[in-house]
């Protein structure tokens, strides 16, 4: 990586707002067609945080639509809009999904290994 590019990329990560787990959580994301008819879909995260996550979608959406997520271990729900939309293999789009409010309960962290204790 040349010096600028490493430059952006720090510059990048001192501006996220909360620590970004890389994390599968399984969410139910609902969500309104244009002919208003309900679409839900089962769905991993790629990655999370307390102000969104990053989310591999089949169905259809598009820049700034509202969403609705569940986690399917808490029941919790949260509402989000689509901030960004990339390609990813086959019939999945990488949608990046900004929270309507901050929800860092959202979201169980990794848990943190445990050093070996000394004898």
């Amino acid at each position: 990586m040349t010096g600028q590019a490493t430059a952006r990329a720090i510059e990048h990560m001192e501006r996220r707002r909360s620590t970004r787990f890389v994390s599968n959580v399984t969410f139910v994301v609902s969500r309104e067609s244009a002919e208003k008819q309900l679409f839900q879909e089962r769905v991993l995260t790629l990655s999370i945080n307390a102000h969104g996550a990053l989310i591999a979608l089949t169905g259809q959406v598009t820049l700034g639509q509202q969403l609705l997520l569940m986690n399917s271990k808490t029941w919790s729900r949260t509402k989000g809009r689509v901030i960004r939309l990339g390609a990813l293999q086959g019939e999945w789009t990488q949608v990046a999904v900004e929270f309507e409010q901050p929800a860092p309960e959202f979201r169980y962290p990794p848990k943190q290994s445990q050093a070996p204790r000394p004898r």
